[in-house]
């Protein structure tokens, strides 16, 4: 289980759950059912109590938010604060004290009346047509051009997604051709670097690793706008990258790049 902070949906299992509940009312399941279906499918057992905090106090922080919190996972989501399972694995770290509030706030939440049912939406899967390899252009939002090189393809229940590394170049139009085969890759500023925290600073490859994208938020309509296939690709990576690279929504990519790159 991947977990990255003490809030509640710090955690692979508990976004992939909300995710799917969604997806379950959205395609017209009752809560009832759509509760049956969740359960049957991440299994919260008893014998493991941290990992049963976790889907029950996901799946109640979801039906709350949505206005179908169902008395059986509310009750099993306070059980699951009452008897400690979902504060067990912060206990004696720096997260503890905001865990606990956390837990707190989210019990209080839970016994007060939910809002009206919201309707939610199908959420269509991202999508991504090209190919490890390929290259991209991108307009900024400041009217200049970069190129996109994609170094893998990464799948989940949410679609696919592309990791990219941004190739050396800004300006208005694109280079030559023989330029674009030389061009080496952008990569952090060191103004982005020394902004980062301290704890940051024995991490290898630094400037390499936060220079690294994977763009969550690609689908057909989004990749005919301010992207265009050029039509030509360069060798990928002969070895797999450590990570993914830097989960970046497609609303804040401009952003990244100007903060972390210095391309606007």
């Amino acid at each position: 289980m991947g977990t990255w902070g003490p809030a509640l949906f710090s955690d692979d299992i508990a976004s992939d759950l909300r995710e799917d509940f969604r997806a379950a009312i959205a395609e017209g399941l009752s809560p009832a059912a759509a509760t049956d279906k969740i359960l049957a499918e991440y299994r919260p057992d008893p014998a493991d109590p941290p990992y049963a905090a976790t889907v029950w106090l996901a799946l109640a922080a979801t039906q709350w938010k949505l206005g179908r919190l169902e008395v059986r996972v509310r009750d099993a989501a306070l059980a699951a604060i009452e008897c400690g399972g979902a504060i067990t694995a912060w206990l004696g770290t720096k997260d503890e004290a905001r865990r606990r509030r956390i837990l707190a706030d989210t019990r209080a939440r839970l016994l007060s009346p939910p809002p009206p049912p919201r309707q939610v939406r199908r959420n269509f899967p991202c999508t991504c047509d090209w190919q490890p390899g390929d290259l991209a252009a991108y307009r900024t939002l400041g009217g200049n051009q970069i190129i996109l090189q994609v170094q893998m393809l990464h799948a989940d229940k949410g679609g696919t997604y592309p990791s990219l590394e941004v190739l050396d170049w800004l300006g208005p139009d694109l280079p030559a051709v023989e330029l674009i085969d030389t061009l080496p890759f952008a990569r952090a500023t060191p103004a982005y670097l020394a902004g980062l925290h301290r704890s940051f600073a024995a991490t290898p490859d630094l400037a390499v690793r936060m220079s690294r994208i994977m763009l969550l938020g690609l689908k057909t309509h989004t990749m005919k706008g301010r992207f265009r296939p050029l039509g030509r690709r360069r060798s990928p990576p002969e070895r797999r990258w450590p990570t993914s690279g830097n989960a970046v929504l497609l609303k804040d990519f401009d952003d990244y790049l100007g903060r972390v790159l210095g391309f606007r």
